[in-house]
């Protein structure tokens, strides 16, 4: 029943490696989006969710700063963007106005098949690092959008990404994303859904397992934004106001990554850890473009330049916009859309931390704390920020659903 009523969410999350193997992946929230708000628009009422008017006043400012766009190729990847938050925002809306026939346990369920697969990927990009899934949507475009360097990356990636920063060939996991750092952004952000569903039923118990096995794929990404995110997660967790199941359970992971890390570090995999906490090629190049960003978005702090602009300093360094959305936004879109999304993030928090929906809303708001620590080092979008909204509209649902049950109930005397 669940399936039936609320398909695009079962196919954006445990059916995503069917959209993969379409080569509809990097899309699946943009078409997924269409069917959304068709359900929506049949509904004879849809509720609002907090802080929803804020993000469409981010969405119309990010689609004015348009304007500034000068060359197909960044008109393409400005479309790619905007479509993605849109997307994440009819996701939002959606999953607040499901039902009661899709409890947010199977939410979490669904978020945390999401979360195997990315492991899984983890696992595939280690075993066959240069494979590239043929992409049957590419002969579909028009050549000089199939041509783009920006369209291939997206619609035929590796299963990893190889890097030489640490003096040896280090394949890190990207699969099913183009990017390594969206791989490691994704697997972040939905651990938190994961520990809810690994609490929420005892059939859930052999997620626990895969936790212990993705930390092969964790460390060999050599993510330290994701790392310390997860850090800052446990952290987080651990002094919340929680049930002492919770608690405990948290404590638990945190006590078993800690031992896990350390039988790890006298592996290879300590190799890679500590290779890449002393390797400082990375550091300074993300320092320059960050250096750079900065200045592009003193000169223009309203507009922006609506996409990302090449790096123009000595030596080859990412373009200026990137290494972290936080700068992106600021960047591209200027300073009014960093501060309306934050803003927007910052109300959903607020209304989580009411305690309405205490269980799901930890978790909610865990994620949001991930989402922190990643949005100056990550370029977090698509399905890495999606999986924030949806998380936090589950909780959101369960709050309201709760409040309409109890005007329901009949005052006895």
């Amino acid at each position: 029943m669940a399936r039936r009523v609320a398909w695009p969410l079962w196919l954006a999350l445990p059916g995503f490696p069917i959209l993969w193997l379409l080569g509809a992946s990097p899309m699946v929230w943009v078409i997924l989006a269409v069917p959304m708000a068709a359900q929506l628009v049949m509904r004879s009422r849809v509720h609002i969710p907090p802080g929803f008017a804020v993000f469409v006043l981010f969405l119309a400012w990010v689609l004015l700063t348009g304007t500034q766009v000068d060359t197909t190729g960044r008109g393409i990847a400005f479309i790619y963007r905007w479509s993605q938050f849109a997307a994440a925002g009819v996701a939002f809306v959606y999953v607040y106005n499901l039902d009661d026939r899709v409890d947010t346990g199977r939410i979490l369920r669904w978020l945390a098949a999401l979360w195997v697969i990315v492991v899984i990927g983890g696992y595939l990009a280690l075993v066959a690092p240069e494979f590239a899934k043929p992409n049957p949507l590419l002969s579909l475009l028009p050549r000089a959008i199939a041509r783009d360097e920006f369209v291939q990356t997206l619609l035929e990636p590796d299963f990893a990404q190889l890097h030489v920063f640490l003096g040896y060939p280090l394949p890190r996991p990207a699969a099913p994303f183009p990017y390594t750092n969206t791989w490691g952004a994704t697997f972040a952000l939905l651990l938190p859904a994961v520990a809810g569903a690994a609490l929420a039923s005892p059939n859930n118990r052999w997620l626990r397992g895969v936790m212990i096995a993705s930390i092969v794929p964790a460390i060999m990404s050599v993510n330290r934004g994701m790392w310390l995110s997860i850090g800052a997660w446990l952290v987080f967790a651990l002094v919340q106001r929680s049930s002492p199941r919770i608690r405990r359970t948290v404590a638990i992971i945190s006590a078993g990554l800690m031992v896990i890390l350390l039988v790890a570090s006298l592996s290879t995999l300590g190799d890679v850890v500590r290779d890449r906490l002393s390797a400082p090629h990375s550091n300074s190049a993300r320092a320059d473009v960050v250096e750079g960003t900065v200045a592009g978005i003193i000169e223009s702090p309203f507009l922006g330049y609506g996409a990302p602009r090449p790096f123009e300093g000595s030596g080859i360094r990412p373009p200026l916009g990137t290494q972290g959305q936080l700068w992106y936004l600021g960047f591209s879109h200027g300073v009014p859309a960093v501060i309306l999304l934050l803003v927007f993030f910052v109300l959903v928090y607020r209304r989580l931390n009411r305690g309405l929906a205490p269980t799901s809303g930890l978790w909610a708001r865990s994620s949001l704390v991930i989402l922190a620590v990643l949005l100056p080092v990550y370029d977090v979008e698509g399905v890495a920020m999606t999986v924030v909204f949806v998380l936090a509209a589950a909780a959101l649902r369960e709050e309201r659903l709760a409040g309409e049950a109890t005007r329901r109930r009949p005052i006895t005397p």
